[in-house]
């Protein structure tokens, strides 16, 4: 039987060389009209690699194989192209290696029933059923004896049952079928020698399962330089001058930036709006008790008593703008998001003066302008701008900074626990929101009463506790917190806060250990079930390794222009039209139903061992 393999081989290459011939002769002696090698220039292709080009037939055999017609279409789709890719990169590198498949090397397998199909190793793992990265052996029954039950060991290999199986299956002849396949086996040794050099240690399989399975749970403050700019007095001129004088360069360069932005604006104004909402089934009694709580807030700005920044903190039930003291950015004048009545106030004003209470149908407000420009802005004004808005990040950094330092500091001192620190920084934070303490509920005239609103989003340092979490995990609630993980897993009970703050971008962090929060993995848990977790080890360092070896093959064809992608319609993904999962534009063909002469495989042939 295997003659007759090795038999078509040889007739294979007699007709390679006749073609060649005759291809030869026709260039240089045949007429100059008619078809060309400019002609199939056009002919589409999945890709070239290294000089060989991945044809469209080869998609379409391993789509047959795959059986590419489920719901899995756009993944399959793109592992069967990888996969193509990745079998050339390999067996090329196979290749600069030395290694070589002889024709008795690829019969043997083809008795033993395997074939190879390569799957791109990006998606294999999310391909449930479709076999191990690091391996693209499987197993395949090229009879169809209905007879036959599951259990039952394989039939003896025949030829005749092995021709209709390729032509079923792969729709190709026996000779291009064992070319398909010794690419295959050379890129399947190149994985073999990548991965059999990945033998872990048991202490180093144990020390992954203890960061895995070792736990802990930690206490923590956190220092938001965007909640500590809010508390950055930017009204004091000389503040705001001295800055500037020691910061020019960056001024002028944001003011480079920025000039162009600045000319010919439309007319706008800033603003700073104090807003005492109706409740929605108020009566006239109610809304008239309302309309003197903002009498005396108003009162209290005028006579300054108090700042307009701190009544609008305490009071505004403006949600958009109360943590900014109710001021807003610059806005187009005639954009303004205020009722009608507020907004026709706000032109009779003039740069610093105040409104009195007005009432809308939503509630009564309070206006200030804060300034008018319509133009170009000059660059004294831009650079004043910036320099306040420097100001005010910059010292909002450096006092998050500050009181997180301060805060590591007395958490050191006897007696001191992350609650009784908190409860001190967090006094001490909302005093400088506030501009003051925050003051009890009071009686106005009337029996009306005044109380600050119930704030539960300032963003002061507060308490916080973290679920349990593994080495490998991301800090709770924590994007790029990989330094709080590793300053988390340090912490001991003899040592149960760090020295310093920890720093994630420009927030600070205080860590504590929670009480019984560190949770060890168990030696004696690991070693019940070693074989298991050495095996999964294996599995997942074997399939890292070849993701690695591939990407670096793959970086260097592209680094030396020797992977080239193809003008085939099977690369474009398929169009949903319908909810029934139609599909338009290059789709690949499924593999056939089973028949008497050309059994399918199933549609995820586990790997052979």
């Amino acid at each position: 039987m295997l003659d007759r393999l090795q038999k078509n081989s040889q007739s294979a290459l007699l007709v390679i060389l006749a073609v060649t011939l005759a291809v030869l002769f026709g260039t240089q002696f045949g007429p100059r009209q008619g078809c060309s090698s400019e002609d199939f220039k056009g002919v589409p292709y999945i890709a070239k690699v290294y000089g060989r080009t991945i044809a469209q037939q080869d998609f379409q055999s391993v789509a047959r194989i795959v059986r590419l017609n489920d719901n899995r279409t756009g993944p399959m789709r793109r592992a069967i192209v990888d996969g193509l890719i990745e079998r050339e990169l390999l067996a090329h590198e196979g290749e600069r290696m030395g290694l070589r498949v002889t024709e008795a090397e690829l019969n043997d397998e083809i008795r033993g029933g395997y074939y190879f199909v390569s799957l791109g190793s990006q998606q294999l793992p999310q391909l449930m059923g479709y076999g191990r990265v690091e391996s693209s052996r499987r197993f395949a029954i090229y009879s169809n004896d209905e007879s036959r039950n599951p259990n039952d060991p394989p039939p003896a290999f025949r030829l005749e049952d092995f021709e209709r199986w390729v032509a079923g299956v792969y729709s190709r002849t026996i000779t291009d079928y064992k070319n398909f396949m010794a690419r295959e086996l050379l890129a399947e040794r190149v994985r073999t020698i990548v991965t059999s050099s990945v033998r872990p240690s048991v202490d180093e399989v144990w020390r992954d399962y203890e960061r895995n399975h070792t736990q802990v749970s930690v206490r923590y403050l956190r220092f938001s330089p965007d909640f500590y700019r809010l508390t950055v007095r930017d009204d004091d001129p000389t503040l705001v001058q001295a800055f500037a004088a020691s910061h020019q360069d960056e001024i002028n360069r944001q003011w480079e930036q920025r000039r162009e932005s600045l000319r010919d604006l439309p007319a706008q104004v800033r603003l700073r709006h104090i807003l005492l909402r109706f409740p929605d089934d108020a009566q006239d009694p109610a809304k008239l008790a309302i309309r003197q709580r903002a009498d005396e807030i108003r009162r209290r700005i005028a006579t300054g008593a108090e700042p307009w920044i701190r009544m609008a903190r305490l009071y505004s039930q403006d949600s958009e703008h109360w943590k900014d003291g109710g001021e807003t950015s610059w806005v187009t004048a005639d954009r303004v998001d205020l009722p009608d009545d507020v907004k026709r106030a706000l032109t009779a004003l003039s740069p610093g003066q105040m409104s009195e209470v007005i009432q809308s149908p939503l509630g009564v407000h309070i206006v200030q302008l804060v300034g008018r420009r319509q133009g170009t802005v000059t660059e004294a004004d831009g650079k004043a701008e910036i320099a306040r808005e420097l100001f005010r990040l910059t010292r909002g950094n450096e006092l998050a900074n500050e009181a997180a330092t301060g805060g590591q500091r007395r958490l050191g001192e006897a007696g001191a626990t992350l609650d009784t620190v908190s409860a001190a920084l967090a006094q001490e934070a909302l005093e400088a929101f506030y501009r003051g303490p925050v003051p009890a509920a009071e009686t106005l005239a009337g029996d009306n009463p005044l109380a600050p609103e119930t704030r539960t989003d300032v963003g002061a340092p507060e308490v916080r506790e973290t679920q349990p979490f593994t080495q490998n995990a991301s800090f709770p609630g924590v994007s790029s917190g990989d330094a709080l993980v590793s300053a988390s897993f340090a912490l001991t009970a003899e040592r149960p806060s760090p020295a310093a703050p920890i720093t994630v971008g420009d927030e600070r962090f205080i860590l504590r250990l929670k009480d019984g929060g560190l949770q060890r993995a168990s030696r004696t848990d690991f070693d019940g079930e070693r074989i298991r977790l050495m095996d999964e080890f294996v599995s997942a360092r074997r399939r890292e390794a070849i993701l690695q070896f591939i990407a670096r093959l793959r970086a260097r064809a592209e680094r030396d222009q020797q992977l080239r992608m193809g003008t085939s319609p099977l690369l474009q993904e398929p169009r949903r039209e319908s909810a029934e999962g139609a599909t338009s534009g290059g789709a690949a063909p499924s593999a056939p139903a089973a028949r008497p002469s050309a059994p399918a495989p199933a549609p995820a042939p586990a790997p052979a061992n």
